[in-house]
């Protein structure tokens, strides 16, 4: 074959390859995305997901699976029951289930170094997740605590309480101090352990509690 004619032929096939690049790129920054949830890192199965382990980014519409999940707060805290995740997966609803899993796996996942403790089922929030932030207020006595018939105040007994668990994940379930969930099951927090004990406190006295959500810090 001629030179000339082989230079031809390898410039054609060089314009076709960069054609084809260039149609590629061009419906890559054309085509609609919408916002999906992805591992950041390899999740494997029975892993109770952190933030530190998803992020929402960017994909094409058309590769979207039907269950993906759109959103952080509906993986968080909810434990890989199907297939390893890795980089870059989308998460599906079909890969995570909340309620699976030990509660200690829970705790050392989302609330390394705090301990678990359960509070009544009926100050659940509506939305309320695992992997939330909560301040837990509740019922101190004043004056003679020994008295029954003390006077309480109301005071903030546990600050940046993390939720392990919340009423429906563990059905029928008997909370860390017993009983306090009933058959819906306990909102279940992580607290330190100065905190643990004035909780425990104040539900043995039979006093009440509240919870307050706070704002979702580093999640995107």
């Amino acid at each position: 074959m001629p030179k000339n004619k082989l230079v031809n032929v390898l410039t054609a096939l060089v314009l076709v390859v960069l054609s084809g690049a260039l149609v590629w790129y061009i419906i890559g920054i054309t085509a609609p995305t919408v916002p999906v949830v992805k591992a950041q890192k390899k999740i494997p199965v029975g892993t109770v997901i952190t933030g530190d382990m998803v992020k929402v980014q960017p994909m094409a519409r058309v590769d979207v699976p039907p269950d993906a999940v759109s959103d952080v707060r509906e993986v968080i805290g909810k434990t890989v029951i199907l297939g390893t995740l890795l980089p870059g997966d989308p998460v599906r609803k079909a890969h995570i289930k909340a309620g699976v899993g030990s509660l200690q796996a829970r705790l050392s996942s989302l609330a390394p170094g705090k301990v678990a403790v359960d509070l009544p089922a009926e100050i659940a929030l509506k939305g309320l997740s695992a992997g939330d932030k909560v301040m837990v207020f509740g019922e101190v006595p004043v004056g003679d605590a020994a008295s029954k018939t003390a006077a309480t105040v109301v005071e903030l007994i546990a600050r940046d309480a993390v939720v392990l668990e919340v009423p429906g994940d563990r059905p029928q379930g008997e909370g860390v101090f017993g009983g306090t969930g009933g058959s819906r099951g306990p909102v279940v927090v992580a607290v330190t352990p100065e905190e643990a004990k004035k909780i425990a406190n104040s539900i043995v006295r039979g006093k009440r509690t509240a919870i307050a959500l706070l704002p979702r810090e580093g999640v995107r």
